[in-house]
């Protein structure tokens, strides 16, 4: 008989007393208007913001992501992979799964910002304006050296951001997410959130473990594709690896944020990184009772580059504390 693990108290692995998180129905009466109406004034280049069914939109971001994973199961046998720089790989179905993703969403949604990963190299994102505050970001194939590799732990991520604020003012336009979707296409794992409603697998709430010391914690990391023998990335992970129970590189950091939203992971930290790979996840993962922040405790954002996903603010706590002991910690990136 199976039995489901997640969230469970194991006996030497768990905080004695630990408190438990807030659940995800506690949040759920979060009134959407509130979080995503925009009071700054529209720039003049700009259309006031438009109504949102949270709703419809998950329901669209659900099946481009399973029209995606459709074509990255197909693919995984005889994708051409090649290298867009020393050690970071695409192949020919990212770039197919984010022109399906395109075409579901820009039918739905004409008007909408779209950012993929797959035609964002070089550019500048924050600065990108449109004629809408709605701005898709979408990460086709999270896990690209895993699939070409063979190896079956990758995902399909996809962000809603809404922006505001006026960007000649501030310089760039700031966002957040409104609702994320990350799927597993292997496992058939749809992990969702809408902003202030909680988080679920496929459609099951979910909540994160209750973990709070880090010589319990099973913890993720990520790594970018060049690295010194002297990075500071190699630095930190020594210090976690010295004090935690464990650390696993999995090779999704969407991924790693949804297991650490579903229990499977206490914590997950990633740095340079982009936000296609971790604004859907993130908020994910928030909406499941996870803590995040900066390497440092500096409030998340998911354009900055670095993340670090807790279960709960003592374990955090220690992860910040831990991070800050390895040389060069203060280093953007």
């Amino acid at each position: 008989m199976l039995m489901d693990t997640r969230n469970k108290e194991f006996r030497g692995t768990q905080a004695p007393q630990a408190t438990p998180v807030e659940a995800p129905s506690a949040v759920a009466s979060a009134n959407w208007e509130d979080l995503f109406t925009d009071s700054s004034p529209t720039p003049p280049d700009r259309t006031a913001p438009n109504p949102l069914d949270p709703s419809r939109a998950l329901e669209v971001a659900i099946r481009a992501a399973r029209e995606a994973g459709a074509i990255l199961r197909r693919m995984l046998p005889i994708a051409v992979v090649r290298e867009k720089s020393p050690k970071d790989l695409v192949t020919d179905a990212d770039v197919a799964a984010q022109n399906a993703i395109l075409n579901v969403i820009t039918q739905c949604f004409p008007e909408h910002q779209f950012l993929g990963e797959e035609d964002a190299h070089g550019s500048t994102p924050r600065k990108e304006l449109s004629n809408s505050r709605w701005q898709w970001v979408v990460d086709p194939l999270d896990g690209t050296t895993n699939f070409a590799h063979g190896l079956r732990n990758f995902s399909v991520s996809i962000a809603l951001m809404h922006q505001f604020g006026n960007p000649i003012a501030n310089g760039y336009q700031m966002s957040r997410c409104a609702l994320g979707v990350v799927y597993d296409p292997m496992a058939d794992e749809m992990f969702t959130a809408i902003a202030g409603r909680g988080a679920s697998l496929n459609g099951e709430p979910m909540a994160c473990s209750r973990c709070e010391r880090l010589n319990k914690a099973l913890v993720a990391a990520s790594f970018p594709p060049q690295l010194q023998r002297d990075s500071k990335e190699i630095q930190q992970f020594l210090e976690i690896l010295l004090e935690c129970q464990s650390v696993r590189r999995l090779g999704s950091a969407a991924l790693n944020l949804c297991y650490v939203g579903a229990g499977r992971l206490d914590a997950y930290w990633g740095g340079r990184l982009k936000a296609w790979d971790i604004a859907a996840g993130a908020l994910i993962a928030t909406e499941a009772g996870s803590h995040l922040s900066l390497h440092l405790g500096e409030p998340f954002d998911p354009w900055n580059g670095q993340i670090l996903a807790a279960a709960t603010p003592a374990l955090q706590r220690e992860l910040i504390d831990c991070l800050a002991k390895a040389p060069n910690a203060l280093d953007g990136g």
